[in-house]
């Protein structure tokens, strides 16, 4: 499992920004209507279906996807997203980070810009939980670099990225993923038709192969052994792999039996027609039947 580890000067400073700071103490224009519609907060499906047009930088591109590891040093390139082209235009853009792959929207915090002349002012609900930020685009560089790891001085909380693992109970057990979402914000409202967001990413502490203790020399096995060793190595892969496609399957399987309970609903108030025949075969429940095979 993965575990944050010790700082450096690179990634891991500490910010005198408040963690949650008024958002009303930039501009009028910036503040306006903006708390109640900010606790609206948008469903997974809707940002799953949001065009991922905006380019997300310096993260590692890996096999399983995009990852961001906040123990290694940024080497001066922190991660960022550029503002597409057809967003420049809108002078204020709502930005927020969320869970893509849970099982309910789940609150998260964006991180602290990296760049300290970015106007940027945060959004917060009447919970006072924060929904995302509010950036202008007036005067700001097209790409937002964010701070990879960092601390406040006087909170001691956490004003970066936040780290994958905490959100795994919003997941099923399975890898959380995050995007993040620009809305542009016109008038007293947004603009939720012109909303697009980054490909999926995944947050983790560090890279476990790069910080394993080295291999101790060990006895030497015979050729039995370490045959039996490398068939449950490749078991028990197997085994995790098909443990994240049922647990997918199954989350899926669970929203389509939802949607078919309220079209059963339905049809108590619907005339006798084809259409409510068509809907009652089609809605009706599965019966499951032990099979029996023969060999």
């Amino acid at each position: 499992m993965d575990s944050d580890c010790g700082s450096s000067d690179d990634e891991w400073e500490e910010s005198t920004l408040s963690v949650d700071p008024d958002p009303g103490k930039n501009a009028d224009a910036q503040s306006s209507g903006r708390n109640p519609v900010a606790s609206d907060m948008p469903s997974i499906e809707n940002i799953n279906n949001l065009a991922s047009s905006v380019e997300i930088i310096n993260m590692e591109n890996e096999q399983n996807g995009l990852s961001l590891y906040r123990c290694e040093p940024a080497k001066g390139n922190p991660p960022g997203i550029v503002i597409p082209v057809e967003l420049k235009h809108y002078k204020f853009l709502h930005v927020s980070i969320h869970l893509i792959n849970g099982t309910v929207p789940t609150h998260m915090r964006l991180p602290d810009p990296k760049k300290k002349n970015v106007l940027f002012s945060r959004c917060l609900d009447s919970d006072g939980m924060e929904r995302g930020a509010f950036i202008s685009t007036i005067g700001t560089s097209d790409t937002l670099y964010f701070k990879k790891k960092c601390i406040n001085k006087h909170s001691g909380l956490d004003t970066a990225f936040q780290l994958g693992k905490g959100f795994a109970s919003n997941t099923g057990g399975i890898t959380p993923q995050f995007c993040i979402v620009l809305t542009p914000w016109v008038v007293n409202g947004f603009a939720q038709d012109k909303a697009v967001r980054t490909d999926r990413f995944y947050i983790f502490s560090k890279r476990q192969d790069r910080y394993l203790d080295a291999k101790k020399k060990r006895p030497r096995k015979n050729v039995e052994i370490k045959r039996l060793d490398t068939d449950i190595d490749a078991a028990e892969s197997t085994l995790r792999i098909l443990q994240e496609q049922f647990l997918r399957i199954r989350h899926k399987n669970i929203g389509s039996e939802q949607l078919f309970g309220r079209i059963r609903e339905k049809l108590f108030v619907m005339d006798d027609s084809t259409t409510k025949i068509a809907l009652t075969f089609s809605t009706r429940p599965l019966i499951q039947k032990d099979e029996v095979v023969e060999l």
